[in-house]
């Protein structure tokens, strides 16, 4: 099952719409104290600066307005740089109008200042509003007597750009690692999540096999209780001679081991632990997940057919999560095939799973084919989606986990269907580099 995680572009929009609505929203409370002092210290302009007033208004309200429907970040940063750019252009006519050209300069330097701090957008896009904010400096200063009159005012200007394109690098630095570590935090989440579904998986497949998996527990041990009870008649008869027990007890001790070795296999199915690849032969770790599966194939009347590849197929994965796909199609196949009548159907064919093994260009391949009725295209199309399921008490998550399980070994799930043979599952793994015949 694939779990999504959010989109950068889409999250870096977000932030940056909502530094800019809180940015903009900063302008409309500077404007509105403007006009409210503009009457009292330029009472002969107040027309026309209040006009210049209603303008910056207008436009940073129709900034925020355009930003709701921003939906990439670079139509956020089109808004912001526009919108700045008008405002240090309308600074610096207030400051030609009024005859002040050591209020506007200010205003301009603290306003890009403001806005490479507050917007993480880049050092580019404020590379371009320095140049906008220089010219409407030098317009203002030329118009009102040039530069005699603010000797000090191209340093200022140097000084306040620099500043200003440092804190937008250094902004932007800081919310491209804080994105990184959140992507990565949200990865081990996803991670996380994904192995506890898996093993969520891995106790409800034993669950659904929990009476074959006492029959087998249950064979050495009867075993192992005939076997000393046989000794224990022997001994009390009197009859026998201690070297015609020991192969007697040495049965009884390999049923012991027999019994251990099932237990060991469903401890080791079913722990929790953290993902751990190793590099296994493909043939032994299908012929242990089979383990598992015998006694229900017998139960259910189902031949379980092995073809495995003559030559050793090497695979580095995690052997429980692959044993937890193969486990997982091969009951998938017991289930689709016991939906057959009869042990043999029209076709002479048995009922059956058939379990290969083989390279393929890509790395090797594991195939799963039934002889059960097949797939719709409808029920195909829809058939590793999270919570499908066509049985009647299904939860729909086994074929889900099983794909999410093989994309995590870098490899591929599918499925193709036949009216007449059924439907194959086919796994395929990547060679592990450093293999035979592979480059390291």
């Amino acid at each position: 099952m694939a779990l999504a995680l959010p989109d950068s572009d889409d999250a870096t929009r977000t932030l940056l719409a909502g530094r800019l609505r809180a940015g903009l929203l900063l302008c409309l409370l500077g404007i509105a104290i403007f006009s409210l002092n503009d009457p009292l210290a330029h009472a002969d302009q107040v027309q026309r600066l209040l006009l210049i007033d209603a303008l910056e208004f207008a436009v940073v309200l129709g900034g925020l307005w355009i930003a709701r429907y921003a939906t990439k970040s670079v139509h956020v940063i089109v808004i912001a740089f526009t919108v700045v750019s008008f405002l240090c252009i309308t600074t610096a006519l207030s400051g030609i109008i009024v005859g002040d050209t050591a209020t506007a300069p200010v205003l301009l330097l603290v306003l890009t200042l403001g806005t490479a701090t507050l917007l993480p957008w880049g050092l580019w896009p404020q590379l371009a509003l320095q140049v906008v904010a220089t010219l409407a400096i030098l317009w203002n200063v030329h118009a009102l007597g040039g530069l005699a009159s603010a000797a000090t005012m191209p340093i200022a200007v140097v000084v306040g750009a620099v500043v200003a394109l440092y804190a937008a690098s250094d902004a932007a630095r800081f919310h491209r690692e804080r994105r990184r570590a959140e992507q990565a935090e949200a990865e081990v989440r996803a991670r996380k999540h994904q192995a506890e579904l898996a093993r969520a998986a891995r106790l409800s497949t034993l669950g659904g096999m929990a009476a074959g998996l006492a029959h087998e527990i249950n064979q050495p041990l009867a075993a192992i209780v005939s076997y000393a009870r046989g000794c224990a008649r022997r001994l009390r008869s009197g009859d026998t001679s201690p070297a015609a027990l020991l192969d007697v007890i040495e049965s009884i001790g390999a049923q012991g081991l027999r019994a251990a070795a099932v237990l060991r296999r469903i401890r080791d199915f079913v722990r929790h632990r953290e993902m751990s690849r190793e590099r296994v032969d493909l043939g032994t770790l299908v012929r242990d997940a089979l383990h598992f599966a015998e006694v229900e194939a017998r139960e259910l009347g189902i031949a379980l057919r092995v073809e495995l590849s003559r030559s050793p197929l090497e695979v580095e994965v995690d052997p429980v999560q692959i044993e937890q796909v193969v486990l997982n199609l091969v009951r998938n196949g017991f289930e689709a095939s016991a939906t057959r009548s009869h042990t043999e159907d029209d076709h002479g064919e048995r009922r059956e799973v058939l379990i290969r093994t083989s390279r393929t260009p890509a790395g090797v391949q594991i195939a799963v084919s039934d002889t059960g009725p097949g797939m719709s295209p409808e029920v195909a199309a829809r058939l590793f989606e999270p919570f499908f399921t066509t049985k009647r008490d299904g939860l729909g998550l086994g074929l889900s986990i099983s794909r999410s399980i093989v994309e995590a070994h870098d490899g591929r799930l599918w499925a193709t269907t036949d009216s007449l043979r059924g439907t194959t599952f086919h796994v395929e793994l990547p060679q592990p580099l450093g293999a035979r015949g592979v480059a390291a």
